[in-house]
């Protein structure tokens, strides 16, 4: 065997252990719309942390621990962030939207109409997945010396209420991707964010007694 003929050979086994191991795509599918869900559990639980409506009444509990509570809703604004812009953003190897519908149709899962529905709601969210890669990139992930992360939200042209309608475009196009593979969409998770108010209440109550 020569040598350009082992390499060949070697190739040909490496890409086909790779296409044992890659899943299948409804499984992808089930996969991202999981991770969507995720993805808002974290802003859920980032919001509770933020919102000055949610925080008022847990101020006692949440100046107590200050210190605490900061590094937690960091850690949640983080991990949404983080979580949303994978998603949107076309990359080998992280499942994202655009790869995944692309793949979808090529491999006949779905159909053009459900192609073309979510392609429309990836267009309509415009440069909003840039705009989030800005904070993603440069104050989460890279720690831009250069690029604080409050600058990096204002230079995006972030609020909450944007980043909440961003996770809706995301359940929304996993939900339309899981119901044209005949499953039933999941239904959102809400507990974690319930959970936290119980324990800011249970927090403030001790501390009260």
């Amino acid at each position: 065997m020569t040598e350009n003929t082992y390499a060949l050979t070697c190739l040909s086994m490496r890409m086909t252990i790779e296409r044992m191991k890659a899943p299948a795509i409804e499984d992808r599918i089930i996969r991202a719309e999981e991770l969507a869900h995720r993805a808002r559990v974290y802003f859920d639980l980032w919001e509770a942390l933020t919102l000055d409506t949610a925080v008022a009444p847990y101020e006692v509990a949440l100046d107590r621990f200050d210190d605490a509570w900061r590094f937690t809703r960091a850690a949640y604004e983080a991990a949404f962030l983080i979580r949303i812009s994978n998603l949107f953003k076309r990359h080998k190897s992280t499942e994202n939207f655009p790869s995944l519908i692309a793949d979808a149709r090529k491999a006949k899962v779905i159909d053009q109409t459900i192609e073309k529905q979510c392609g429309i709601m990836l267009d309509g969210l415009g440069d909003l997945p840039s705009r989030v890669n800005i904070v993603r990139d440069n104050a989460m992930a890279h720690q831009n010396r250069i690029l604080q992360q409050h600058e990096a939200f204002g230079q995006a042209r972030l609020s909450l209420d944007i980043l909440r309608n961003y996770s809706d475009v995301s359940i929304v196009i996993g939900a339309t991707l899981v119901s044209a593979i005949g499953l039933e969409p999941r239904m959102s998770y809400t507990r974690p964010s319930v959970t936290l108010q119980e324990l800011l209440a249970t927090l403030c109550k001790a501390d009260s007694s």
